[in-house]
């Protein structure tokens, strides 16, 4: 069955819609806290074990929140900005055209590649930090390999998301805050490309 969301037609997605990604979002969060609460059931079951049994389960714990919360986190943080972008695409300014709304729909669907992409990879890095595969086993060499296949995907949203123009003063935060977190104040290929279009977008939305 097609899924009518990611149905292409001319390299676009006509019926998507940023409140399919906000439903999708909150599914998984969903998930994530059922996932939650049965690590949390198995850690309980043995926490009452000796020291040797109970310790390293009471640390997987600990882990497996921190890493569980931070997922949910993401997700209805995600979920709360498709959202948002629904509820404005619903109820649109009356001064609003409709090259306006389509710049609302290429934001939007910028973030999302954006965001999954970086979701992706910090799923890879947390999986391969649990299982601590040795150098130079056939393990560790596909685990870099996704690494930087990941990487590469992550680089590419974030480079099609610096420079889609921000269509309110909202995204324009939220584009410079992924700006700054995601370099980290290192150099970057194209980042005269990048603050020319974070200049256009300061300019436009000052008027």
């Amino acid at each position: 069955m097609t899924d009518l969301t990611t149905f292409k037609i001319n390299g676009t997605t006509p019926f998507w819609s940023p409140g399919d990604v906000a439903d999708t979002c909150l599914s998984q969060a969903y998930a994530l806290l059922a996932l939650l609460a049965g690590a949390n059931e198995v850690c309980d079951s043995v926490r009452d074990e000796p020291c040797e049994h109970g310790e390293p389960f009471d640390n997987l714990r600990h882990s497996t929140h921190a890493r569980g919360l931070d997922g949910i986190a993401t997700l209805i943080a995600f979920a709360q900005f498709n959202t948002d972008a629904a509820r404005e695409k619903r109820a649109p300014a009356p001064a609003q055209t409709d090259d306006e709304s389509d710049t609302l729909d290429q934001w939007a669907q910028a973030v999302t590649r954006y965001l999954e992409a970086k979701q992706a990879a910090e799923r890879h890095s947390a999986d391969v930090t649990s299982r601590s595969p040795a150098f130079g086993t056939p393990e560790n060499v596909a685990d870099e390999e996704t690494t930087e296949r990941l990487a590469d995907e992550q680089a590419n949203a974030f480079d099609a998301l610096m420079l889609t123009p921000a269509p309110n003063r909202k995204a324009l935060a939220f584009k410079t805050s992924a700006l700054s977190t995601f370099l980290g104040g290192d150099e970057w290929h194209n980042s005269a490309q990048i603050i020319e279009q974070i200049a256009a977008d300061a300019a436009r939305l000052a008027d």
